[in-house]
């Protein structure tokens, strides 16, 4: 595929490690200004090929499952298929009738039909440019979920407001690798942490703020063991704020004199670091003992200083506010690429579903293993599901929500009538502006024939299962959904892997299908919560919306603020769980 290739002209390992090195603030003897700016250049579009690639199983799959729907794009999406797989036939063909050697009359005729063959392969390599031609221009959107192009920082800057500012953040075998861009400025900068210190630190945190790490497994699964009572032998540690001031200090501060006037940063990152808010660091050496709250209240953590928002990879800021926002940004441009598609505005405030009926011990824990262990065949295993710990805290959750959109209209639906059929048909789900999920989550995986991550949501019967409802909603199901809303909360997302493996592949999977399903903004939350500090968070942050001025980043910063500023929140696994995706603005 043409477009793919610009990701992989430059290996990050050489090509990042090579100018970095030469000099991290200006051109080194021997090396003009221009090319060293090119080279800049070069290392930062190169580098967001590690942060798409997190998730390009998911939308292989997600690409795959489009060409079994309906209309003009499934009809192009089928038909690029087929084509496809006529040339890789025809490939191998020619391979087998080039390999033929000598002067005998069938070896004659066998390089005879190798040619024939290569002109019937380039024959339908013209007509699957043609192909890929007409999709590009008639569905930008579908392109920018399946075959993501790197921003160039001139483009990336265009896109952002005056207050606002990106970092990528890409860990490596020799080291970390950091950008920054604001509208007025692009630099870089190497910490010597390596891919292994950031992931050892990345783990030391999540223990004190996942309370399914460690002692505590998976709930409500088939043969899982029910979680303890809590008490002190089963809390989890203290958090670690030297660990998280480390983070700080080797990935944020090189930087942060570039972008420290700013109000809204985003930030695009890779393995271990996609599975922690990095509302979690610390900003100044901590002070005092980790268990003592009085000096964990003090601590300076960097969303007092910034309102966090996470994309799933740079490109996505030009999806976000080019091929999905109703008003395109200023800095979008002309062409196919930087084209809004049309957008029905939302006629219903809120849709809030969760909860769903399971019949496994009671648990705290919203995350589940991935896909692999509730696989069926094509099918999710209704069974396992329904296996899993009933959800009475999301109840709950959907309905303070519920409560406070009542005046504008709300449409719940929760237990035995949150199935994955109602999600897909309900008109209603459809034309809300925001759409609320509370509910398990199954990372990606590999059994099965799909290996997508999805939502958990009332099993029907075992005899009763289909492909439009087996109880989990795929991230290609969701993709299809084409909802209205421009802000998709998804409590439910545990970006732990259940094997140990720290990264947010399930997340990014999930995330670029609502996205394309029509959301502008997602919020998921990393691990288990408390049900009254999420519950305070929630409401906090939908009713300061008006004074953030609709800036959804600002308005959960605000949150955050005024829930870890009470004595039974300080500690950060009860305000931090939560980060948001996607847009930062709600217009």
């Amino acid at each position: 595929m043409k477009r793919s290739t610009p990701f992989l002209k430059l290996s990050l390992s050489v090509a990042v490690a090579v100018t970095l090195t030469l000099s991290a603030t200006s051109s080194p003897a021997g090396v003009s200004p221009e090319q060293y700016a090119k080279l800049r250049e070069e290392t930062y579009e190169a580098a967001q090929g590690a942060v798409v690639s997190a998730a390009a199983d998911a939308m292989t799959n997600i690409s795959a499952r489009f060409g079994e729907g309906q209309g003009e794009l499934a009809e192009l999406v089928r038909r690029r298929e087929a084509l496809l797989n006529q040339i890789n036939a025809l490939r191998k063909q020619i391979q087998r009738a080039s390999e033929t050697t000598g002067t005998s009359v069938e070896a004659i005729a066998q390089r005879a039909r190798a040619r024939a063959l290569r002109d019937q392969e380039a024959a339908l390599s013209l007509e699957l440019d043609t192909l890929e031609k007409t999709i590009d221009e008639k569905f930008p959107a579908y392109v920018e979920l399946t075959r993501p192009m790197p921003l160039k920082a001139a483009e990336t800057q265009a896109l952002l407001d005056k207050d606002e500012a990106v970092l990528l953040i890409v860990p490596a075998p020799d080291g970390t690798y950091l950008w920054v861009v604001t509208r007025d400025g692009f630099d870089w900068a190497r910490s010597t942490m390596k891919d292994d210190d950031v992931t050892a630190a990345v783990q030391t945190l999540r223990k004190a703020l996942d309370p399914s790490t460690g002692t505590r497994g998976n709930v409500g699964m088939a043969g899982a063991t029910p979680a303890p009572a809590p008490s002190a032998a089963n809390e989890p540690p203290a958090f670690d704020r030297k660990t998280a001031f480390k983070l700080y200090s080797e990935l944020i501060a090189p930087l942060e004199p570039k972008f420290r006037d700013k109000k809204v940063v985003f930030i695009a990152t890779t393995g271990a670091l996609q599975s922690l808010p990095f509302s979690v660091l610390v900003t100044a050496e901590p002070q005092g003992a980790d268990t003592d709250r009085a000096y964990v209240r003090e601590t300076q953590w960097l969303i007092d200083r910034y309102a966090l928002v996470t994309l799933p990879a740079i490109s996505s800021l030009r999806t976000l506010r080019c091929l999905s926002a109703a008003t395109p940004h200023p800095g979008c441009g002309g062409g196919s690429r930087g084209t809004a598609k049309a957008a029905a505005k939302p006629t219903l405030a809120y849709a809030g579903l969760g909860g769903p009926a399971l019949g496994g011990d009671v648990g705290e824990s919203r995350g589940a293993e991935g896909w692999e262990q509730y696989s069926n065949g094509d099918l999710a295993d209704t069974e396992k599901l329904r296996a899993l710990s009933p959800l009475p805290g999301a109840e709950s959750e959907i309905g303070a929500l519920a409560t406070l959109f009542g005046r504008r209209g709300a449409f719940v639906r929760t237990r035995e009538q949150f199935t994955e059929t109602l999600v897909k048909t309900s008109l209603d789900i459809r034309r809300a502006d925001v759409l609320h999920f509370a509910t398990h989550a199954l990372m990606g995986g590999e059994g099965g024939s799909r290996g997508e991550p999805g939502l958990v949501l009332t099993p029907p019967l075992a005899s009763a299962a289909s492909a439009q409802d087996d109880g989990l909603l795929t991230a290609s199901e969701a993709a299809a959904l084409e909802i209205q809303a421009s802000f998709v909360v998804l409590s439910a997302c545990n970006t732990a892997r259940a094997d140990g493996t720290l990264g947010a592949d399930g997340l990014s999977g999930l995330a670029r299908s609502f996205f394309y399903a029509g959301a502008r903004t997602l919020l998921v939350s990393h691990w288990p919560v408390d049900d009254k500090s999420t519950k305070e968070l929630m409401v906090s942050m939908f009713d300061g919306l008006n004074d953030a001025k609709g800036n959804r980043a600002v308005a959960l910063q605000q949150a955050i603020l005024k829930v870890k500023a009470e004595t039974a929140f300080v500690e950060p696994r009860y305000w931090a769980p939560f980060v948001l995706v996607g847009e930062s603005r709600s217009k």
